[in-house]
């Protein structure tokens, strides 16, 4: 079996033209040796390259869901991409901002409770650095600031969200976390200038008090009083504070016709009538007070001074225990401020600087990203993706080419053959021409003749082994 084999390869001949001449057949078996090898060869480079070539395909989805899109950016997050419908989305279509306010914006201290508690008819029979003097005041303007802030950041949601938009200018669906960037920049803008036009309206409004010397009717500026003449007078108020410094102190006065940011601590003090020989000056420590109340203040005008004031008394059950038994009201179930509430506002902040926040402890910002990608509305979405040794590929090359690789062989083993014979003789035909000894030239020609003739005729067989 394997002799006839080897017998039948040795014989095959493709290039068969039915010659009877045996050097045309040894040219025609040598010529399928040739293509037998370089045919198998050549198929063995096209299948290596195409199993090394990178395909690059491009695929297309055509009404894509929520979930489809999820799915193909996770498996294709560099290449897929979505072409929105709607080039701008408005924010108020899928984002939620929600101020959350400083806890005494809903404590006790700004309720009606608290300010009936606070109000004396007979306030005026009180020092102005008393809390009985102008606590509903103070409090009434805390309550005012925190309704304000909240009404300035309502106005300026509706009025922005109304005509700001998320704008992409490529057109092309963002990704989750690519809307939460851009809305954490439009959300810190929106902040910012909604804080800056309150603090903005702030300063005008103290410009305004302090270019025209408007003055409380709680006589924390100036004090009518009737001279000797029986004229009515103002007296201006000077604020006297005092530094301590260990045992000792020092102290300076403060005119509110010269600055209207006077201080002195607000307390509990003896009844005072405005008797004494200088009705306009008040002290922040006289001797005689009964209670200071830690971190408040008086001052020319309750904004002012509440605005330098702190809130540290009011989280403090014994500060809040000394108040209540000289407030008016019989309601004493108050309840003092948290400080494990607040994570960005110590104790000690000043309500000034509450007030620049506009009384925001933090803000919440909901994304429904799900309305964003309805809003979009992405006709189609397409990636793209690399392979390398698709079978598929490989077979289709080989079944292209294989029909036109073997015509091409055919019609070049044939010929390569031809031309190497060619070649081998025009070698042998130089090598035998060389002189041989002192033969007659005649001999010679004989000899290179014969030479010629033998190596030609034998060239051909061992070829073919």
């Amino acid at each position: 079996m394997t002799v006839a084999l080897i017998h039948f390869i040795k014989q095959l001949n493709i290039f068969d033209t039915y010659s009877t001449d045996e050097n045309q057949i040894r040219q025609e078996i040598l010529s399928t040796r040739v293509y037998l090898v370089l045919l198998p060869t050549i198929l063995v480079v096209i299948i290596t390259y195409s199993a090394q070539k990178e395909l690059y395909h491009t695929v297309k989805v055509n009404n894509p869901s929520l979930d489809d899109y999820r799915h193909l950016l996770i498996a294709y997050p560099d290449t897929f991409s979505c072409p929105c419908s709607q080039l701008s989305v408005s924010y108020s279509t899928f984002v939620s901002i929600t101020p959350i306010v400083h806890q005494v914006c809903s404590s006790d201290f700004t309720s009606d409770r608290w300010l009936s508690s606070l109000y004396h008819e007979d306030a005026s029979s009180y020092i102005g650095i008393d809390i009985r003097s102008i606590g509903n005041a103070q409090f009434q303007l805390l309550r005012t600031l925190c309704e304000s802030s909240k009404q300035a950041i309502a106005n300026g949601l509706k009025a922005t969200f109304a005509s700001a938009s998320l704008v992409n200018s490529h057109g092309i669906l963002l990704s989750s976390d690519s809307v939460h960037v851009q809305v954490e920049a439009f959300a810190r803008d929106f902040i910012a200038n909604v804080g800056s036009e309150q603090r903005r309206r702030r300063g005008l409004l103290a410009t305004f008090f302090d270019r025209n010397f408007l003055v409380s009717g709680l006589q924390t500026a100036a004090v009518p009083f009737i001279d000797s003449h029986f004229e009515l007078k103002m007296k201006i108020v000077y604020y006297i504070m005092t530094f301590f410094y260990g045992t000792s102190f020092a102290w300076e006065s403060c005119q509110c016709d010269i600055n209207y940011n006077c201080e002195a601590l607000l307390g509990i003090f003896p009844n005072w009538t405005y008797e004494s020989d200088d009705p306009g000056a008040f002290s922040q420590y006289t001797g005689a007070f009964e209670f200071l109340v830690d971190g408040f203040r008086a001052g020319c005008l309750p904004l002012n001074s509440l605005i330098l004031s702190t809130l540290e008394c009011y989280y403090t059950q014994n500060c809040l225990d000394t108040i209540i038994p000289y407030l008016s009201g019989f309601d004493t179930s108050f309840n003092v401020l948290n400080r494990n509430v607040s994570k960005r506002f110590i104790p000690a902040t000043s309500i000034g600087a509450l007030v620049d926040e506009m009384m925001v402890e933090d803000w919440s910002k909901q994304i429904d990203y799900s309305r964003y990608f309805t809003a979009c509305h992405p006709l189609s979405c397409s990636y793209s993706y690399t392979e390398r040794f698709n079978i598929l590929y490989i077979i289709t090359t080989i079944v292209g080419l294989f029909g036109g690789l073997t015509v091409a062989l055919r019609f070049v083993c044939p010929r390569l053959v031809d031309a190497f014979h060619l070649i081998s003789e025009y070698i042998l035909l130089r090598k035998a021409r060389r002189p041989v000894g002192d033969l007659p030239s005649g001999k010679k020609s004989v000899l290179d003749v014969r030479l010629s003739n033998d190596k030609i005729n034998t060239l051909s067989p061992v070829m073919m082994f």
